[in-house]
């Protein structure tokens, strides 16, 4: 990273806090979450007061469409349909790693362009700014987080504990909100009671759902579809962790978040083996027209449909879609 272009990030990020009121618009995953953390960590010891309600957490289905103003905005890519206004700036490890500047009229500038591989937008954030020694309390945290932005969670006890008591409370704004505080604050010893607390009321839905999702999966030339019911809380605590078991026999894995009429809502798409933003991209070639949105990064994405035009009983067209853009022979693994 080149010692010049770190300054003139930091000299962006400090002008925009100086004003009256500054936004942070962040993905409201663990990474978002605790990216938004160490840069108030940061800014905290740069200006003279910080204000958790700097951070907001936009929905999902709210980005597009949603107009964002003179604010820094933590892995939320433009691609995710919101509108510029003002000077923005980027920090993001999927589209491209680094630093953006935004400018209304979809122009952008590249602040801040790195080569070497980052599992989190925590880890940039703290790299590009040197927070590290603002957040000695958080490398545990850190290296966790980025285990479950990898889609490898499981892999480590510490980061499978935290990533479920997410799935337990993801739909909870609030939620978010009182991770945030805990991590700034530095209030270890309350975030993991709290996880753990929610880990088990994960542990109890799971073993309530999991094996039915399983058992709904059908699979055609490598690619394993299931579903799981929007109006069942359980049951979106729990797709994930379906996802990720189906990944381990399957190179594409498409999940539909289904309304109780069976019209589907949402496509959520996973894979070890492809790059999963190019594949999303390949499907909305097919759908956009029809006003369905969506976007990927490496290992995950997901597809939006605000119209009811596709419905569970297609599950065998979706599937043979799938299939055809993976370009697998139609045998199952």
């Amino acid at each position: 990273m080149g010692e010049a272009d770190i300054k003139v990030v930091e000299e962006k990020i400090l002008s925009l806090a100086s004003s009256l009121r500054v936004r942070i618009y962040s993905d409201g995953d663990w990474d978002g979450i605790l990216a938004s953390a160490i840069l108030l960590r940061w800014l905290r010891s740069r200006v003279r007061s910080v204000d958790l309600d700097w951070v907001y957490f936009p929905q999902p289905g709210r980005i597009s469409g949603m107009k964002v103003e003179d604010a820094i905005i933590i892995e939320l890519p433009p691609s995710r349909g919101y509108e510029v206004a003002g000077t923005c700036i980027l920090f993001d490890h999927h589209a491209f790693t680094g630093v953006m500047e935004l400018s209304k009229g979809g122009l952008s500038r590249k602040l801040l362009v790195l080569d070497k591989h980052f599992p989190s937008v925590s880890r940039l954030v703290a790299d590009v700014l040197k927070a590290w020694t603002l957040i000695e309390d958080l490398r545990e945290i850190v290296d966790a987080v980025d285990l479950i932005d990898e889609g490898r969670s499981m892999a480590d006890e510490k980061a499978w504990l935290m990533h479920r008591a997410y799935l337990a409370r993801k739909d909870d704004s609030g939620y978010r909100r009182r991770l945030l505080e805990l991590l700034y604050n530095g209030e270890k010893d309350e975030l993991m009671r709290l996880i753990e607390e929610d880990a088990r009321k994960y542990d109890e839905a799971r073993k309530r759902v999991f094996p039915k999702m399983l058992e709904r999966c059908v699979t055609a030339g490598g690619v394993a579809f299931t579903w799981y019911l929007l109006s069942s809380t359980e049951e979106r605590m729990v797709f994930r962790e379906v996802m990720m078991r189906l990944e381990e026999d399957n190179p594409v894995v498409v999940v539909a978040g289904v309304r109780e009429d069976g019209t589907i809502d949402r496509l959520h798409l996973a894979s070890r083996k492809i790059n999963v933003g190019d594949y999303v991209e390949k499907v909305l070639r097919f759908l956009r027209e029809k006003g369905v949105t969506g976007g990927g990064k490496r290992s995950a994405g997901g597809i939006q449909f605000p119209l009811l035009v596709l419905r569970l009983e297609d599950k065998e067209k979706i599937l043979e879609m799938f299939r055809n853009l993976y370009g697998e022979a139609d045998t199952c693994l």
